[in-house]
């Protein structure tokens, strides 16, 4: 198995593999993206939404519409398993 990794920062204006990875691992979590490479402003506001989700069970993640690869947002996304349950339980209601 190939675990994903983050080489840099992805914020809005971002562009290429490490947009798109995040997309991806955005929409896995249910949340609705445009799987494009081209982290714009839907794509923010995705992640500003599962960013607030998480913080509900995980006062680590910051609300900041970005990730970074030392970032506990970047767990969450990448590494999910370990918190799957507690953010799907907060996502549901």
């Amino acid at each position: 198995m190939v675990l994903p990794s983050l080489l840099a920062p992805v914020k809005r204006g971002a562009r290429g593999a490490d947009a798109k990875l995040i997309q991806e691992l955005i929409s896995l979590r249910g949340f609705a993206v445009t799987i494009d490479g081209v982290f714009g402003p839907a794509s923010e506001a995705a992640l500003i939404e599962l960013q607030t989700a998480a913080r509900e069970v995980d006062s680590s993640i910051v609300i900041s519409g970005s990730v970074a690869p030392d970032d506990p947002c970047w767990d969450l996304l990448a590494f999910p398993f370990h918190s799957a349950s507690a953010l799907s339980d907060t996502i549901a209601n």
